[in-house]
């Protein structure tokens, strides 16, 4: 029986408050912020488990759009991936579609981390 519970445990996905989540999100935030033009809004952040075709690990990753306060269009949305590995690795624009994008990734359906993110960086 311990074992089945085990099991079920271990399927589930994590919640937006899980210690990775959370502090990958912020680490996320706090290099955009040192990296990036002043940024007016965020949106589409969400997180999952990026799958190596090769080892078959995985790492978290969270995905979304960034709005530079410059950004003259509201089409000027730009695309940012942040991943868990021994630190972090963050992308910004088209080269995040590799992660973001990949066939090999698992997303976790009931997290959205749009408001965190907003929170995380200052936004209202």
């Amino acid at each position: 029986m311990k074992l089945i519970f085990a099991a079920l445990l271990a399927a589930t996905p994590p919640s937006a408050q899980s210690p990775d989540i959370v502090s990958l999100l912020a680490t996320s935030a706090a290099d955009l912020r040192a990296h990036q033009s002043p940024i007016a809004d965020v949106r589409h952040v969400h997180a999952g488990q990026l799958k190596n075709q090769q080892s078959g690990a995985t790492q978290l990753l969270i995905c979304g759009e960034i709005l530079q306060a410059r950004a003259t269009d509201a089409q000027d949305w730009i695309a940012f991936a942040t991943i868990k590995m021994d630190d972090y690795e963050q992308w910004i624009g088209p080269s995040s579609d590799m992660f973001c994008k990949s066939p090999t990734v698992s997303w976790y359906p009931d997290i959205d981390l749009t408001a965190d993110m907003k929170h995380d960086l200052g936004l209202k």
